[in-house]
């Protein structure tokens, strides 16, 4: 009954196969950052390409009414995919919606308001797009993680250095993990009500490019479900550690960067860890770093969420409106990302001989050691 003025609630974390198509939706957003044009946000799969159209079918008090859906399926053209037909790719669905009480169908038939399509509702007396400002505060969104070592302790570490760096929020996606890693999460939920664990079922299996597809879905999410809590998201690996040089924590260096952009990238270089054990943090037991990595190759971004429209794991992929440049890329003069691993990744090769052989000193992190001693130490006393 459209007439009910109770907020029914959206799907959310679960794919549902929306009927007679293969589409499965996997959870929908409110966006009001183009207001008065304001829209449904619905984050889905599709096991191939799509096999029918899509309407976004309106029900009124007074009216129905049907529009196609607007489709951005999030994935570049140019990416190499060998095994699309038989992996669940990503996609965005728009549906605007309409001034006064409504309820919204997403359909493969325009005008059908059966039950089996039912996707939201709302009244009107919903919120009004007007937000205070939230003065830069960043959400890191860790990807799926599949660890079935005890990574707890070097979690905690880097948890804490990101916390330090500016990290107002942070959202993991847990699939697999040792019972130390889970615990660790769950306590740090108790202690900081910004800190979110969402449970994450893989899809299609752990082949690459459905891997990669599947990271690309969790940092969506994460993007969508933060548009109203922060003013960029920073999708990194828990390996990762973007550190600004010049200044203390993110949010002064962003103040410094040209806006108009829907990402800020920074630079990545590699520091390769000795292959020996040791009760040093991870990110202190080396301070020879590679060169950096070509512009654009694995560094990562602040992503904003006033101006992206999708993201992926280095920047955003699409830009929310005209006029939006997509990426800017940070001066390594100002910034860097600091990428921890035993060895090259072996994606890389052949170019694994130049990161390995170019050894710059740069201990660029121990500006936060003091601070990072004294907050580790007393999170490790709480837990």
């Amino acid at each position: 009954n459209p007439s009910d003025d109770r907020r029914r609630k959206p799907w959310t974390q679960q794919q549902q196969t929306l009927p007679d198509t293969n589409l499965q939706v996997y959870s929908i957003h409110e966006d009001y950052r183009l207001d008065p044009y304001n829209y449904i946000r619905i984050l889905a799969t599709t096991k191939g390409d799509l096999n029918a159209s899509l309407y976004c079918n309106y029900l009124t008090e007074e009216s129905a009414s049907a529009t196609k859906a607007t489709r951005i399926e999030i994935w570049a053209e140019n990416w190499i995919d060998f095994n699309r037909d038989n992996n669940h790719n990503p996609n965005l669905l728009s549906c605007q919606i309409p001034e006064g009480k409504v309820q919204l169908h997403l359909s493969s038939k325009p005008c059908d308001v059966s039950k089996g399509t039912f996707v939201y509702a709302k009244a009107s007396s919903d919120r009004k797009s007007a937000k205070p400002s939230r003065k830069n505060k960043i959400a890191v969104c860790v990807k799926p993680l599949n660890f079935l070592q005890d990574i707890s302790k070097r979690l905690m570490e880097w948890i804490e250095i990101n916390k330090i760096l500016g990290a107002t929020h942070f959202v993991f996606y847990v699939n697999k993990v040792h019972p130390n890693v889970r615990r660790t999460l769950k306590l740090y939920t108790t202690s900081d009500r910004k800190f979110k664990i969402i449970n994450y079922t893989n899809l299609g299996g752990w082949e690459i490019w459905q891997k990669r597809k599947n990271e690309i879905l969790a940092y969506n999410h994460c993007f969508y479900s933060s548009l109203d809590q922060v003013d960029f998201v920073l999708p990194v690996d828990i390996d990762e550690i973007v550190v600004p040089r010049v200044h203390y924590r993110w949010q002064e260096l962003i103040q410094t960067l040209p806006s108009g952009y829907a990402s800020y990238s920074a630079r990545n270089a590699f520091y390769f860890l000795p292959n020996i054990l040791s009760n040093q943090t991870f990110f202190r037991q080396t301070f020879n770093r590679s060169d950096f990595s070509p512009l654009g190759e694995s560094g990562k971004s602040f992503i904003s969420t006033k101006n992206a429209l999708t993201v992926f794991n280095h920047y955003a992929l699409h830009i929310l409106r005209p006029g939006i440049s997509r990426t800017h890329f940070i001066p390594e003069s100002l910034a860097q990302m600091n990428h921890y691993r035993a060895k090259c990744p072996e994606d890389l090769m052949p170019d694994c001989l130049k990161y390995t052989s170019s050894q710059f000193f740069d201990d660029i992190i121990l500006k936060y050691k003091n601070i990072f001693e004294f907050n580790y130490s007393s999170m490790k006393r709480y837990l």
